[in-house]
């Protein structure tokens, strides 16, 4: 939801991802699993991994300090200004100090 982002001069990490779940995803991974929550939970370990390795350490709660340029929160969707926020992709990979990569089997596809 973009109205929940903040302006950041800085990002911890640009996280790369596919929105739509794979057609076969309720077959795999059962009717009661929810694509977005597992999502949200890989990125919720990745911000937990990243304060462990020593990074953005200013207060100590890693829920704050880390972090993470995502599309989908940070592109007002459907607005007349989404195609210039996405021309600026490049710009906002080099804004961040790595990248998450939240695979699925339908990733490269």
């Amino acid at each position: 939801d973009f109205s929940l982002s903040v302006e950041a001069a800085m990002a911890t990490r640009f996280v790369s991802h596919c929105w739509t779940e794979p057609g076969d995803w309720r077959e795999r991974m059962g009717k009661g699993c929810n694509y977005g929550e597992v999502k949200a939970t890989e990125l919720a370990y990745a911000a937990l991994d990243i304060k462990l390795q020593g990074e953005n350490t200013l207060s100590g709660d890693w829920e704050k300090d880390v972090t993470f340029w995502i599309d989908k929160a940070c592109v007002p969707q459907g607005h007349a200004i989404s195609k210039e926020y996405i021309g600026r992709i490049e710009e906002f990979i080099k804004r961040c100090n790595g990248l998450v990569v939240l695979l699925s089997w339908q990733y490269f596809e």
